[in-house]
């Protein structure tokens, strides 16, 4: 009988990430977990082999990004020890989103270009007459974390005193900050921040998104979502005639699958 691991190598990527997805917090255990970690590396090894395509390749098509030094943040030396750190603290991450602060780190593709993306303050070549919120791919490093763990209730408190009683005990599920809105990453104001929640000791876990854009969306998926668009989901949201699809085109050819 194969392993996850190898049906993974084998091509099935879609099929052993749900059944891994499936099992729930039942994937942390023997035999199951070492599997389960193999598989995880594989599909961040491959991630991070897109982001360094797409971030070369962006450079390339002399896209202005809004933070240049922090368009890829890679992990550093003592991320094991503070991810671990966390969890004892706060419980688990879903299994693929720590391989991620692991393998990757970090990764922000916010910025100007005229057909991929527009960033009020950072216009460039008639960037700012683009149809639509692209959306640029937007992973926060672990780094972030630390200050941006919130209760998540707080975020469902409406009264003052509630919230700050709430913030004291800090009482879990806790949201961490993932990312922007594809509002907010274009410099607009409105919506807010893409969550995941912790405690989760399952593979995957799904997105909290206050736009609406992901809310449901797992993590994995939203990840084949940004490499199917160059980096750019929101693009899909324009029409056919309108996509940029030489761009696209460039920034697509030759990424791996998840």
């Amino acid at each position: 009988m194969w392993s996850y691991l190898e049906r993974y190598l084998n091509g099935e990527y879609v099929g052993v990430w749900a059944e891994l997805t499936a099992l729930g917090p039942a994937v942390r255990e023997e035999p199951v977990f070492q599997d389960t970690q193999a598989v995880a590396q594989e599909i961040m090894s491959r991630a991070k082999q897109n982001v360094a395509m797409l971030v070369e390749r962006l450079a390339a098509l002399e896209y202005r990004f809004v933070m240049p030094d922090r368009v890829w943040t890679r992990p550093n030396p003592g991320i094991t020890t503070r991810l671990d750190a966390f969890e004892q603290r706060f419980g688990p991450i879903p299994v693929v989103v720590r391989t991620w602060y692991e393998v990757i780190g970090g990764v922000n593709l916010m910025g100007a270009h005229p057909r991929l993306s527009h960033h009020y303050g950072l216009n460039w070549g008639g960037s700012e007459e683009l149809g639509c919120y692209s959306d640029p791919m937007v992973v926060y490093w672990f780094g972030r974390h630390t200050e941006a763990l919130v209760s998540f209730y707080l975020n469902l408190a409406d009264d003052w005193d509630e919230m700050e009683r709430m913030e004291e005990e800090m009482p879990p599920p806790y949201g961490i900050d993932l990312g922007l809105s594809a509002i907010n990453k274009a410099n607009h104001s409105g919506a807010g921040s893409v969550q995941i929640i912790v405690p989760n000791p399952a593979f995957d876990t799904l997105l909290i998104d206050w736009d609406d854009y992901w809310m449901g969306t797992m993590f994995v998926p939203y990840l084949r979502t940004c490499f199917q668009w160059g980096g750019f989901p929101g693009l899909a949201s324009l029409e056919e005639d309108e996509q940029p699809k030489e761009e696209l085109s460039f920034l697509t050819e030759g990424l791996l699958a998840l």
